[in-house]
């Protein structure tokens, strides 16, 4: 079995939660840009990976020995530019609602349509500053930990 990589992982996670109810646009690691140019957007990167080559840990193998690597990779979801708090915090809602959705429908292999082991997600609530002007954007980052063998 050949092993899943990173830039198949984004990508597929990318392009399963463009599809959600209150995202609009969608970019994955090697599309993101300088600056916020429509939304609501979601922007999949990759965030850190383990490998746990030197421990070949039978309990999670079934005894098979073989690696296994977890990724957290991260989907920032800008909702919109900060403006009226109540207005804001409306349109995170529906971006949250359709994303996990989405996240919620993943419930049998081939999980984003590629052969990974498991994933677990959360998410909280940011303001994300960006830009060289400093803009400030309401929205979520949701944290998806990707396991592959």
């Amino acid at each position: 079995m050949a092993k899943i990589e990173i830039d198949e992982i984004l990508d597929a996670i990318e392009e399963t939660l463009s599809t959600a109810d209150g995202v609009s646009f969608s970019q994955s690691y090697d599309e993101l840009g300088e600056a916020i140019v429509d939304m609501p957007l979601l922007q999949v990167w990759p965030a850190s990976g383990v490998d746990d080559e030197p421990h070949r840990s039978d309990r999670s193998t079934f005894g098979k020995g073989v690696s296994q690597r977890q990724y957290t990779i991260y989907a920032d979801f800008f909702a919109q530019q900060r403006a009226h708090i109540g207005e804001d915090m409306a349109a995170l809602v529906r971006g949250i609602k359709g994303i996990e959705a989405v996240l919620d429908n993943q419930t049998t292999k081939p999980y984003f349509g590629i052969e990974i082991q498991g994933f677990s997600w959360g998410w909280a609530y940011t303001t994300f500053v960006y830009g060289e002007i400093n803009q400030r954007y309401v929205g979520a980052r949701f944290t998806i930990d990707v396991w592959t063998y």
